[in-house]
């Protein structure tokens, strides 16, 4: 058995982003990084360019081993099976048991797959890793027709990407129109106009079956009964948190923890998309799925593991924004429910979006043709402006 000061399960942006913060704040630590992929922490929001051959994969590579041994930081390729909390003991799937004084989870999510009959087809992809851009990259150089299915920032970036390929695009959501849980009617019309544009839409669509032929994917009958034929389908339609290792009791939808990061076992702590913390500004849990999230949470939990005595809080309106040639960005609380209103105060050239609560203070907002326009956004969100004060 192996014991560590320090072990950060998860090797991406968050852990090893809390590695190097460890390592700065305490030169003589021990250190263990473990994560399941066979590359050290890559750009993941770039991996799009991989599927479309715009970037070889070693391009989008952040760190080497090398630099990984220079650190003294031991990165070892595993995943975690269990972890004891009560021992303080994480079992790899190698059989092998490391001890801890602290640990870091920051161990993201997979692809959500779908579950219809036909979906581990040849040409069948979800897409959440380095390796799934790859083998996306390699299906389709002499495929035509392709399918997406999902309406979040991986089917839009996709179908981008894609058109632009010159491959013949069909996208399936859900919904009424895109990202219908975030953007009013008005500014839905704006993206489906865009997607229009690039792709073949079908809205308010499911799959009903995934056919075949010869092994590999040939068609896509919806629940409708209308027919798609493909040569290929990728798959985005969220994430399932790697949880299933940990203690249950200290998870809701992902690890619960406070604005320090640190879960209520205080040698537990958590950053990134599997972290449910509590946001200081927004006064409320909630968790981002942002790069910028789980790189600033890594070098947060990073220097709390060390000072446990004069912690951080950790606090950043989260900003997210697809890769696309229309700008668009998300800001602060984007999940329109009953406890939030929208109210629209531009549209043309550039929609303008806001989000309030109950007092009718501004606590998120889209904005569609501007990206510049975020930092104003933003500004109201932590400065909890009332809408009165921007709409006369």
């Amino acid at each position: 058995m192996s014991k560590y000061q320090y072990i950060i399960i998860g090797a991406g942006i968050a852990g090893s982003n809390a590695a190097a913060t460890i390592r700065k704040e305490s030169p003589e630590a021990s250190i263990a990084l473990i994560g399941d992929e066979s590359y050290p922490v890559y750009s993941r929001v770039n991996i799009g360019k991989v599927a479309a051959a715009h970037k070889q994969p070693e391009e989008l590579l952040l760190k080497t081993e090398d630099q990984f041994r220079e650190q003294n930081i031991n990165h070892i390729i595993a995943k975690v099976t269990a972890l004891d909390k009560e021992a303080k003991l994480a079992t790899l799937d190698n059989g092998e048991i490391l001890q801890y004084d602290k640990v870091l989870i920051a161990t993201g999510g997979r692809a959500r797959k779908l579950t219809q009959v036909g979906a581990d087809l040849a040409g069948v992809f979800s897409f959440q890793t380095l390796d799934d851009a790859i083998q996306v990259r390699d299906y389709i150089q002499d495929k035509e027709y392709i399918t997406i299915v999902g309406g979040g920032f991986i089917g839009i970036e996709f179908v981008e990407l894609l058109s632009a390929l010159g491959k013949k695009v069909t996208l399936i959501i859900r919904e009424e129109w895109y990202w219908k849980g975030m953007i009013d009617k008005i500014g839905g019309n704006l993206i489906n106009e865009y997607i229009h544009q690039r792709a073949n839409v079908y809205y308010n669509a499911e799959i009903g079956e995934i056919k075949s032929e010869n092994g590999a994917i040939a068609e896509i009958i919806l629940k409708s009964g209308e027919i798609i034929p493909t040569q290929s389908l990728c798959i985005g339609i969220g994430l399932e948190l790697n949880k299933d290792f940990l203690p249950p009791e200290l998870c809701n939808r992902g690890l619960k923890v406070n604005q320090y990061l640190v879960s209520e076992n205080t040698d537990i702590f958590a950053a990134g998309d599997i972290a449910e913390y509590y946001d200081i500004l927004q006064e409320n849990s909630t968790s981002g799925g942002t790069w910028a999230n789980a790189s600033l949470q890594g070098m947060i939990a990073g220097y709390n593991m060390v000072h446990t005595d004069a912690m951080k809080p950790y606090s950043l309106i989260p900003v997210f924004s697809p890769k696309t040639s229309l700008p668009i960005a998300f800001v602060g609380a984007c999940r329109l429910g009953s406890d939030m209103q929208s109210v629209v105060i531009e549209q043309g050239d550039r929609y303008v979006q806001v989000n309030i609560n109950k007092d009718n203070i501004i606590i998120g907002g889209v904005i569609i043709g501007d990206s510049a326009y975020m930092g104003i956004m933003r500004k109201w969100v932590e400065g909890k402006i009332y809408i009165d004060n921007i709409v006369s």
